[in-house]
């Protein structure tokens, strides 16, 4: 089995036909969306800090010899321009890549939105995972960098999806309400305030 039809057989069986949106929490059932920035923006330590709290939320979720995926929705106008595509800046930050491929992706809820779709598999130890996410939290600011796509990174040990989406936050997604429930109380205070009755919600039932 190819590595589009390995993820698309994971994918579906724990998220059916919901697709990876920009706005994960809204998407999806389960999930919780963290404040991941605290601070002045475009400071060094702001940064900083983004990436501490992330790679702590992350390091409770996935471990080293976890085998994932890494799935990037880029929406370059031309996925062949190395000098911007996104995969440019997310490739060279896996050491060792199992397997990859690509392939044209068109929104089932909106036909115009066309995008290339690249997925990665490798193990979370061959992947330069704070330096990812330090690429991530600089893209939105001043055009720091030029990752500019989704990042999404796919745990299927426990059907976890990762998204760190900007300087700002975080969005963490399973199909199993039990897997999130030690981040939920562990960092309960970095939930994002404006989704809070939304998440409490899922996890007071």
């Amino acid at each position: 089995m190819d590595l589009k039809a390995t993820f698309d057989k994971f994918y579906e069986n724990h998220f059916g036909n919901r697709e990876l949106t920009f706005a994960l929490l809204y998407g999806f059932p389960i999930g919780i969306r963290f404040e991941i920035g605290i601070g002045t923006v475009y400071d060094e330590t702001y940064i900083k800090n983004a990436v501490s709290r992330v790679s702590s939320i992350f390091d409770m979720l996935f471990s080293k010899t976890d085998t994932i995926f890494v799935v990037v929705n880029s929406f370059e106008d031309d996925p062949n321009d190395l000098a911007d595509n996104d995969i440019s800046t997310v490739r060279p930050l896996v050491n060792r890549i199992q397997n990859e491929c690509n392939f044209v992706f068109t929104s089932a809820e909106d036909e115009e939105l066309t995008f290339t779709r690249y997925i990665i598999q490798a193990s979370v130890q061959d992947i330069q995972i704070k330096k990812l996410f330090e690429e991530i939290a600089w893209s939105d600011i001043d055009g720091r960098n030029s990752l500019r796509g989704c990042v999404y990174l796919i745990n299927p040990r426990n059907g976890i999806i990762f998204r760190f989406y900007d300087y700002q936050g975080l969005d963490v997604i399973s199909s199993e309400k039990a897997q999130l429930e030690r981040i939920y109380s562990k960092f309960n205070s970095w939930i994002l305030d404006y989704d809070r009755k939304r998440i409490d919600g899922i996890f007071a039932v």
